[in-house]
């Protein structure tokens, strides 16, 4: 794909590929519909979340206060940057129409939605039998309907085409 843009100074090719890769991505996001430019603003939105674990004060987890230091100490913000990391790589795949963008968009959520009581746990906050019950049917029932939009929609469909 050919653009008229110039690079500034040496290494034209490398420069036309990283503003092709670019151009690329704004591209597809105009055509997404609606609600998967909505799915993938949340995934590249969640960037927003790593920092606010290193800021003083600590981290809200469900409604237990969780000191910055014990959030580290103990492994939490690790995991919960693992699982950011899984999120917004999967809305760089959608924006760039990758095979695998709806499974991995599949998988971060899962993953963000077994991460609380896993840091619940993790950081000696009660997880009850019956609160995870409920839990677990919104889970079910969450990754069920956004599997059925990644997969047969019409318009979100369209957007993957064959991939």
């Amino acid at each position: 794909m050919a653009s008229k843009w110039q690079c500034p100074g040496s290494g034209q090719e490398k420069c036309m590929k990283r503003h092709d890769w670019h151009h690329g991505m704004i591209s597809n996001f105009s055509r997404m519909p609606g609600f998967l430019k909505f799915l993938t603003g949340l995934a590249l939105a969640s960037v927003i979340f790593l920092p606010a674990t290193l800021l003083p004060g600590g981290v809200d987890l469900g409604g237990g206060l969780v000191s910055r230091r014990e959030w580290w100490v103990s492994g939490s913000g690790f995991i919960f940057a693992a699982t950011v990391l899984l999120m917004i790589s999967s809305g760089v795949l959608m924006l760039r129409r990758m095979r695998y963008s709806r499974p991995a968009h599949l998988a971060a959520w899962l993953a963000l939605y077994c991460c609380v009581p896993v840091l619940r746990r993790m950081n000696d906050m009660a997880v009850y039998p019956h609160e995870m019950y409920a839990y677990v049917g919104i889970v079910i029932a969450s990754i069920a309907i956004l599997a059925i939009y990644l997969y047969i929609a019409r318009g979100s469909r369209n957007y993957f085409g064959s991939v």
